[in-house]
């Protein structure tokens, strides 16, 4: 059966996060200046709704739906987890709900964030990109993180000396955790304990040296 290749809404600019919701046939995703999008599978109907974030440099990262709770997501806002309220299909703009501070770098922000199997929360941060510059390489190097934060709201940092955290992975047996670092051109794996919530033996995966300098990276677990 051959694979079809279509847009299911309108150009939007760094579209991120996207999130497949099981229970409503919903996939959800961020992009075009803070906003949450929706895709009903079922209609077609496609949906945006603005997230009021107080300012250009508070930007959404990402969004996932909270389990149990239909009309709820987390959301990662510029140093901190939120929490906002969207049935998928209102255009009344969101206001978050502050959860925790998790970036303590004022001039860091939060980049991509996902869940491990237990449901814990993992999101890194990227370092300052100043809006002169005009490749990625010049960004400020090694000043972001990458933390998790569990159901009682506990924030762990793993990492540090990150440049700009992007894709999040976990292999099937619960084994093995996968983190990308673009601007670093490699795909990272480690050991992963699932009842800890922690990561160990650093493993270098997979190294891109033909990326470096151009205006694109690699973000394949996105």
């Amino acid at each position: 059966m051959p694979i079809t290749i279509e847009p299911i809404g309108p150009s939007i600019s760094i579209g991120e996060s996207p999130f497949w919701d099981e229970e409503s046939q919903n996939l959800y995703y961020i992009g075009g200046g803070s906003k949450l999008f929706s895709y009903n599978s079922k209609t077609g109907a496609h949906h945006e709704v603005k997230v009021e974030t107080g300012g250009e440099e508070k930007r959404v990262s990402f969004a996932l739906k909270v389990k149990g709770e239909k009309e709820k997501f987390v959301i990662g806002l510029k140093n901190s987890f939120a929490i906002v309220t969207w049935d998928g299909e209102s255009s009344e703009p969101l206001i978050p709900q502050h959860l925790v501070d998790v970036e303590d770098q004022e001039k860091c922000h939060l980049n991509d964030g996902k869940c491990d199997p237990s449901h814990r929360l993992w999101a890194g941060s990227m370092g300052y990109f100043p809006k002169e510059v005009t490749s990625l390489d010049e960004m400020v190097k090694e000043q972001g993180s990458l933390y998790s934060m569990s159901k009682d709201r506990t924030v762990v940092k793993h990492l540090s000396k990150v440049t700009l955290s992007n894709g999040l992975a976990w292999s099937l047996d619960k084994k093995y955790f996968y983190f990308v670092d673009s601007l670093k051109y490699k795909v990272f794996g480690y050991d992963y304990d699932d009842n800890t919530g922690t990561i160990g033996n650093l493993m270098q995966m997979k190294e891109s040296p033909s990326l470096s300098r151009r205006w694109t990276w690699e973000d394949p677990t996105a």
